[in-house]
């Protein structure tokens, strides 16, 4: 599914996202190959952190003083979003 209002996603929602990133091929291809070489297809999951105009931030991983590990995705290289279901682990007391 494409998101066209990235504000309604709440932060925390583990989210699978779908994206094209660049592809450089340094070594000799034909020509007729060359023009038909398409863009990786990647896949990412990870906790919605937050969006702007141009970036969806996500975090797959954090520590325990609240630091995070973040993946930045180009709105405009995303071609799908799933969200995850999952249970959260309940906090021991």
């Amino acid at each position: 599914m494409k998101i066209k209002n990235w504000s309604k996603i709440k932060e925390g929602t583990l989210l699978l996202i779908t994206w094209h990133d660049i592809v450089n091929n340094n070594s000799w291809v034909e020509y007729e190959k060359a023009k038909k070489q398409p863009p990786c297809i990647c896949k990412d999951i990870g906790w919605f952190v937050n969006e702007d105009k141009l970036n969806v931030r996500i975090t797959n991983s954090t520590n325990t003083e609240g630091e995070l590990s973040i993946t930045v995705i180009p709105k405009g290289c995303i071609r799908g979003v799933q969200k995850i279901k999952y249970e959260r682990e309940k906090k021991k007391k």
